[in-house]
């Protein structure tokens, strides 16, 4: 999307980050499948025809159960799922060992380290 693109305009020539967070996380981009799909289909990237994002609060319920927009990308249905419904980890395989994964644990350490 064009705010990623500016972000990174902003960082080279003025040396500031645009968006940043100030104290603690207070919400997170949910994947919700777009169409319904079948168990064992591979599940596309952000912007094509499985899922899309939605912003909800960041409780620490939902995040447990909740995929990440991010890692929804190239993983696999488990079982089928409903067109319109947020994506769990129980309903995909995600993929273990990529670097949005680990950044996104991270993330999840640093937040619990707050609290």
């Amino acid at each position: 999307n064009i705010e990623s693109l500016l972000t990174i305009y902003d960082i080279v020539n003025d040396k500031k980050p645009t968006l940043t967070v100030k104290e603690n996380i207070i919400t997170m981009v949910c994947a919700r499948a777009k169409k319904d799909i079948g168990p064992g289909e591979k599940l596309d990237r952000i912007g094509g025809n499985c899922f899309s994002g939605v912003s909800l609060g960041w409780e620490n319920d939902k995040q447990t159960i909740l995929v990440p927009l991010g890692l929804a990308e190239n993983s696999r249905a488990k079982s089928y799922i409903k067109k319109d419904s947020l994506l769990t980890y129980s309903d995909i395989e995600i993929e273990k060992y990529s670097y949005i994964y680990d950044l996104y644990r991270i993330q999840q350490n640093l937040d619990r380290l707050k609290n």
